[in-house]
């Protein structure tokens, strides 16, 4: 026969191994709880990290591809103005607008005169070709600064030009010079003013005038570097769209080894002129008398 004491101790053993159940399986949900919680951060610390880095690089990707879209811009803008830079200083000159042979100091200038034409842009140009590393022929050059004078004074409203092989001589000529010599200027080494060798050439003349450049890499660069000027300084712009000039000539020489004091390697002249008795329509349009543009003939 068992003693009372030891069925209580028997019933307290009993209890104490259900409470140590009940605290195991507490233990072990508080353990998986635990577990599941620190899967859950974990998984949510990795969700935000990949959004994180999602941001940033999309947001990354947007600069690039708004520094792309600039430089294509860019690239865009400059294959529809290839010469759309001004030339109006160290590399480039007009002969300006002059009276009589006597006179020396040019024909004074209005503030109306000196707006000249409305500017009109072609709606179509010649293209542009692609400039190659090897040498382009000078007669290449030369054609295509022709074509594109005369399609902006056409669109212009003035007549295109015709070549006339004594301008294409003296134009030619004085590039060479220009070159040759190491310098840039509307005189010739020996002082002789463009008309007086334009008049020595043999070209009997009621008006001349000239533009010169150098330093541009392409026939369609240094055209439109001389019609797109802005008024005051337009003289260039203004002898190209000079509704009374009739005849061109165009030199281009370059000088691949061009060590001296101007080193452009590229030098370019347009010489324009009237011949005498030929009937023409059209204001000469007058340029500040510092430049001295266009000259007439004396009477």
């Amino acid at each position: 026969m068992e003693h009372p004491d030891d069925d209580r101790a028997n019933q307290r053993g009993d209890q104490r191994g259900d409470q140590r159940e009940i605290l195991d399986g507490e233990v072990e949900w508080c353990v998986k709880r635990a577990a599941q919680r620190m899967r859950s951060y974990a998984e949510e610390y990795v969700a935000r990290k990949e959004a994180s880095d999602v941001r940033r690089f999309m947001a990354a990707g947007f600069v690039v591809a708004l520094v792309l879209l600039s430089a294509e811009a860019l690239v865009l803008y400059a294959a529809a103005h290839p010469g759309f830079v001004p030339i109006s200083g160290p590399s480039a000159q007009d002969v300006g607008v002059r009276g009589p042979a006597s006179s020396t100091t040019g024909v004074s200038v209005t503030a109306t005169a000196t707006a000249g034409p409305a500017l009109v842009t072609p709606t179509t140009l010649p293209a542009t070709p692609t400039i190659s590393a090897t040498a382009t022929p000078k007669s290449d050059f030369v054609s295509r600064v022709i074509v594109r004078t005369n399609a902006y004074r056409v669109a212009n409203g003035c007549p295109a030009l015709t070549v006339n092989t004594i301008l294409m001589g003296t134009a030619q000529g004085h590039s060479q010079e220009m070159a040759l010599r190491d310098y840039v200027g509307h005189n010739s080494a020996d002082g002789t003013s463009p008309w007086d060798r334009i008049k020595s050439a043999g070209y009997t003349y009621q008006l001349v005038a000239e533009n010169i450049a150098w330093g541009a890499a392409s026939p369609e660069q240094v055209v439109d570097a001389w019609f797109f000027e802005s008024p005051p300084n337009d003289a260039h712009r203004k002898n190209i769209l000079n509704c009374a000039l009739r005849e061109i000539g165009v030199g281009y020489y370059y000088l691949a080894n061009d060590p001296g004091n101007v080193t452009a390697h590229a030098y370019w002249t347009q010489d324009f002129g009237t011949q005498v008795g030929e009937a023409v329509s059209g204001d000469v349009v007058n340029a500040p008398p510092q430049t001295h543009a266009t000259r007439r003939a004396a009477p």
